[in-house]
């Protein structure tokens, strides 16, 4: 490919990155309009249409990314997740005419939804100059997505056999609550409910050091001031 080619493929990566960063934004607000209000499957044609679009765009950038990439299976085999989730499993499920239910309905179209942190979460990170501060914000970005995503599942689950959750607020609070290790007040009644809770557990006592180590880096290299004799 030529120098001219190079350069519009380039320019047509920048703009696809913005439009990946936009449609993410966009997909995480109406997911959760979704689960939020309980739209049901049978009224859920929209969202698999705007899903749609979203994974499209998001095949795209991957694919203006590999035709750049000098070294095409280095490309392919360091961005094979962010591929495999950006795939419209929904779309191509019920394009097959394979029938699911409410629950599995839900637990897939989570999955574009991973690729949006990460967008987001690497958008983010260029907004640092330093390097540290940079992947410490990009971590930051990925542990509240991991969070609130999991939030949404729990109260789609937990919310209508629950009687304790009285709304998306109480649950979020909850979860915080889990991931400091302090435990919720609120028990799950479902298994899937009771698994979101070890993966908060988990999520904090993997993510939260991280916090630390960044916050002590900070103090150390905090400007001392000239000692009296």
């Amino acid at each position: 490919m030529g120098k001219d080619g190079n350069v519009l493929l380039l320019r047509l990566s920048g703009v696809l990155h913005a439009f990946v960063i936009m449609m993410s934004l966009l997909l995480i607000v109406y997911a959760s309009y979704e689960i939020l209000n309980r739209v049901e499957l049978e009224s859920a044609h929209r969202y698999m249409r705007f899903q749609l679009v979203v994974c499209v765009v998001f095949l795209a950038s991957l694919a203006v990314d590999f035709a750049i990439a000098r070294r095409k299976v280095q490309f392919l085999v360091k961005n094979m997740f962010f591929i495999l989730v950006s795939i419209p499993y929904l779309n191509i499920i019920y394009g097959l005419g394979v029938v699911v239910g409410e629950t599995t309905y839900t637990y897939i179209r989570f999955v574009p939804l991973v690729r949006s942190a990460f967008a987001l979460a690497v958008v983010v990170g260029y907004l640092s100059k330093n390097r540290i501060t940079s992947l410490f914000v990009s971590y930051l970005t990925v542990f509240l997505a991991s969070v609130y995503f999991a939030s949404l599942i729990f109260y789609n689950v937990e919310s209508p056999v629950n009687d304790a959750i009285d709304g998306f607020g109480t649950v979020i609070w909850c979860s915080f609550m889990n991931v400091i290790t302090l435990g919720a007040p609120i028990e799950p009644v479902t298994s899937v409910g009771r698994w979101i809770y070890v993966f908060l557990g988990f999520l904090g006592t993997t993510m939260m050091p991280l916090l630390t180590v960044y916050i002590a880096n900070i103090i150390k290299n905090l400007p001392k001031k000239d000692e009296k004799a």
